[in-house]
């Protein structure tokens, strides 16, 4: 009677104590919690169950309060307490505390939902501020050696979007084992979780503790998800920044805590807050001061005292179909700056470029950019595969984004522009029709050259085209007893014959 939640159900164990009210549970072998609810127990719990299979029977934390009550949770978090960004095998076998934080095991859920009759799943969220919301599947199912996530339905009742849709049918990956879509790169590794991955995610329940919401729960019967955002009373721009006048920045738990920390300073005229991190940045300076700095940033959320500060939603259905600069510029944005783009060979995942949305009819991915000499070029072949530099300064986008991006024919072809300026302000320009770089050795192809003021120098004075990529440490050139990479101190593409 002093601790009535640590008073738990065990399978073949008996308490006794002095009270005359401790309740006689006697519990038969049941096969699920809504068993165990319609026999009465309407307690949640750690109770003993005995699915098919399951001949010892296997501990679980039994939801009864619930929507009905009556579901196995088979994941919960609640305070970052247990590390998630775990291996196959701890996935594979379950880890953490029944009563705290938890993942059940994928080898008990294959075995539970693959017994006789169908079963839902339910997804039960909150955030820091206590808003809530949940999702619920019909004919919810784990299969196979790899752990496949199968579903026939979201309920449309649910008060959470349907952030599973782009996750059914795949298989489970680790940061040792990979079954995403994703050639290149690993989504477990990059996203610091264990899920469903295709490319890479939209809901990532399993990643980094603190990059979304505070709380989430998974539960069958018989923290984070991209989509779902609470309601707030600021004057909110979703998925903008103003950038470069930052004085001061920190890590805080939420939206409100950095409206809290930029009206106690005086000097705060506005603040950024990005849901990713939890980083807030408070501002000298509002976007209307500074409309050009006042980009796009997904995951970013700005705030300010002007009541006209415009609502942007980057992330609902407007935002997904921005696969380039371009579209954003034929949506309406016309400041050059740094964007975030969903490429549609990205398959879902984005890439932050900088849009030039004023040069020659706007809407350019900038992919290079050299103006002060403040970042090094003579590098390596594997700094030039995944690029390097600033986007508000010098860098190169990188050459397997290049290769994915130009591989996208969706839009039509791709053109490219070169601009040139030199020390006393003279610039130049040229222009090819059908750009492309191959994958391999960034074999660079281009139709023809268009027009410009700078002539075309991508062909050599035989009329050869430049072909494969070359940098110190990788030479692709023609010639046998140099390397034009090391004599240029460069890297760039060449080809003579």
């Amino acid at each position: 009677m002093q601790n009535p939640a640590d008073f738990i159900t065990h399978y073949g164990n008996v308490y006794f104590d002095d009270d005359v009210d401790t309740s006689l549970f006697s519990v038969p072998q049941f096969r699920g919690c809504d068993e165990a609810l319609q026999a009465g127990h309407n307690v949640s719990g750690i109770y003993t169950i005995f699915p098919a299979g399951f001949n010892d029977g296997l501990q679980v934390y039994c939801d009864m309060e619930t929507d009905g009550g009556g579901w196995i949770v088979i994941q919960r978090r609640l305070d970052g307490s247990v590390d998630f960004y775990r291996n196959w095998t701890d996935y594979q076998v379950g880890f953490g505390s029944l009563s705290g934080e938890f993942w059940l095991g994928n080898d008990n859920l294959r075995s539970l939902t693959e017994t006789e009759g169908k079963w839902q799943l339910r997804i039960d969220l909150e955030d820091w501020e206590s808003n809530t919301a949940w999702a619920e599947y019909d004919d919810f199912k784990i299969h196979g050696g790899n752990y496949v996530l199968q579903f026939n339905s979201y309920s449309s009742n649910s008060t959470a979007p349907d952030s599973l849709k782009n996750h059914n049918g795949m298989m489970f990956s680790t940061k040792d084992r990979d079954n995403d879509k994703l050639r290149k790169m690993s989504c477990a590794r990059y996203c610091k979780g264990a899920w469903w991955y295709k490319g890479c995610h939209q809901s990532n329940l399993n990643g980094k503790f603190g990059q979304g919401n505070a709380g989430a729960i998974l539960s069958v019967s018989g923290v984070e998800t991209s989509s779902y955002t609470g309601e707030y009373t600021f004057y909110a721009a979703e998925n903008r920044a103003v950038r470069e006048f930052a004085f001061a920045s920190q890590t805080v738990q939420s939206r409100v805590i950095c409206g809290r920390e930029c009206s106690m300073d005086e000097r705060c005229k506005s603040f950024n807050f990005y849901d990713c991190n939890k980083m807030c940045e408070l501002n000298l300076a509002t976007r209307r001061e500074h409309p050009k700095d006042f980009n796009a940033t997904l995951g970013s959320v700005y705030f300010d005292e002007d009541e006209d500060t415009p609502l942007y939603s980057l992330t609902d259905s407007s935002f997904d179909r921005f696969r380039s600069c371009k579209m954003l510029f034929d949506a309406g944005y016309r400041s050059s700056g740094i964007y975030t783009i969903y490429p549609e060979r990205f398959d879902g995942c984005s890439l932050r470029v900088y849009c030039d949305m004023e040069t020659d009819g706007g809407g350019w991915i900038v992919f290079q950019r050299r103006q002060d000499g403040s970042v090094y070029f003579y590098r390596k072949w594997a700094k030039y595969q995944s690029g390097f530099g600033d986007l508000s300064g010098e860098f190169w986008l990188g050459n397997d984004n290049l290769v994915t991006l130009t591989s996208d024919d969706s839009q039509g072809t791709w053109e490219l522009r070169v601009d040139l300026g030199d020390w006393e302000n003279n610039t130049a320009w040229a222009k090819y029709s059908n750009f492309k770089i191959s994958p391999g050795e960034y074999n660079l192809t281009y139709d023809r050259y268009i027009n410009g003021t700078a002539g075309d120098s991508l062909l050599d004075r035989r009329g050869d085209l430049l072909d494969r990529f070359s940098t110190k440490d990788h030479d692709n050139d023609a010639y046998e007893k140099m390397s034009c990479a090391k004599f240029f101190k460069g890297a760039c593409g060449l080809q003579l014959v």
